[in-house]
């Protein structure tokens, strides 16, 4: 299991990289992109705060008010796992 070390680390690379143009246009979305926000969603599980790192909280506001993401997540909690 990752150290808050390594966790901190993890964060501090993404939130550099989430910065990019790439990264930040409308529209572009890929499998890094929820595989990231699924490790972001972790973090208050650790007691680390994500609006340390500005670009990444606003990365996880972006995602998360997508409507496929919003509907994944209520079917996720319509079944949960036992």
């Amino acid at each position: 299991m990752m150290n808050l070390m390594h966790w901190r680390l993890l964060v501090a690379v993404a939130d550099a990289r989430s910065v990019s143009k790439a990264a930040a246009q409308v529209g572009d979305f890929g499998v890094a992109d929820a595989y990231l926000y699924t490790i972001l969603s972790w973090l208050p599980h650790f007691s680390i705060d994500i609006e340390r790192w500005k670009s990444l909280a606003r990365f996880v506001d972006r995602i998360g008010a997508r409507p496929a993401v919003k509907a994944a997540l209520a079917a996720e909690e319509a079944s949960p796992v036992v």
